[in-house]
């Protein structure tokens, strides 16, 4: 799998009929993957580096997700709003990264794991909610050898 730049500030999968022949939660679900072991992991804050620093009301980020969204009806907005009150948040670039975060980082690493676990291959899901917590937090401490492990 492989990500392009679709718009400013926002990457994902690019189904080309080649590598990626339909939607990634499809292809994992046909089983159209290589049978590996998989450690998943996202951070508290995904979709922070994904999400547009100057939003300042429920309309900007209403606006900013219909770019996202661009065929979701009324009835879609409503219920993500339900989901995800501004009231559940101190700003709205939290709200918004929040909701980026858990459709695009979070909800995927389930499909996944999912996916593995139904052909019974070990699947391990972290949850790095340490440092930054923010996108690629995890790496300096996954991939890192030099790290004092007392």
């Amino acid at each position: 799998m492989y990500f392009m730049l679709t718009k400013p500030h926002r990457y994902g999968p690019l189904v080309d009929g080649n590598i990626i022949r339909d939607l990634p939660s499809r292809e994992f679900l046909a089983g159209h993957f290589t049978k590996v072991p998989m450690l998943m992991d996202h951070e508290g804050y995904e979709g922070f580096a994904f999400t547009n620093q100057s939003l300042n009301t429920s309309a900007e980020v209403a606006t900013d997700l219909a770019q996202l969204w661009p065929n979701a009806g009324k009835t879609f907005f409503e219920r993500l709003f339900q989901l995800y009150p501004a009231s559940n948040f101190n700003s709205s670039v939290f709200q918004r990264q929040q909701i980026f975060g858990d459709a695009f980082i979070s909800c995927p690493t389930y499909y996944m794991s999912t996916a593995a676990s139904d052909y019974d291959l070990p699947v391990w899901k972290l949850n790095f909610d340490a440092g930054s917590e923010l996108h690629g937090a995890s790496q300096a401490f996954v991939y890192s050898t030099s790290i004092n492990r007392k």
